[in-house]
């Protein structure tokens, strides 16, 4: 059904669905473009940013309540982590490593159930290497 694919965020050309892998390419660039902005110093005299870590941190513990989507959830989460999670380590120290083990324990036995395995290998990899330094 074209319409609840666009609504995904799939796109249709010439009548045909975007394919999965060009689509998680795609959201993957836009993900880390979003992850950037959050990163941004603010301009001298500015305290802070206009959009900032802290709704880096309200999207990722919002989205792993989620009943994850087929490789979507895990790749956005894997690359907003990939992009921002040495920032929000830095500034969330104690609670981010909390919410990497929730991620681990919760987040991702959801996600095995429902994505390949790719981006979940992917995820389990990052989280696995935070927990293991962190």
């Amino acid at each position: 059904d074209e319409e609840f694919y666009v609504k995904q965020g799939y796109q249709y050309i010439d009548g045909q669905i975007e394919r999965q892998d060009k689509f998680l390419k795609r959201m993957t660039g836009i993900m880390r473009l979003y992850s950037a902005i959050l990163i941004v110093k603010p301009r001298r005299g500015q305290n802070t940013t206009p959009h900032n870590i802290k709704h880096g941190w309200r999207w990722l513990s919002s989205i792993i309540k989620l009943e994850p989507r087929v490789d979507i959830s895990a790749t956005m989460v894997h690359t907003f982590l990939e992009t921002v999670g040495f920032e929000l380590e830095a500034r969330y120290d104690r609670f981010f490593k909390k919410l990497i083990r929730i991620i681990f324990e919760k987040f991702l036995p959801s996600c095995r159930e429902k994505c390949t395995g790719g981006a979940v290998t992917r995820l389990e990899l990052l989280l696995s290497e935070y927990i293991k330094n962190g």
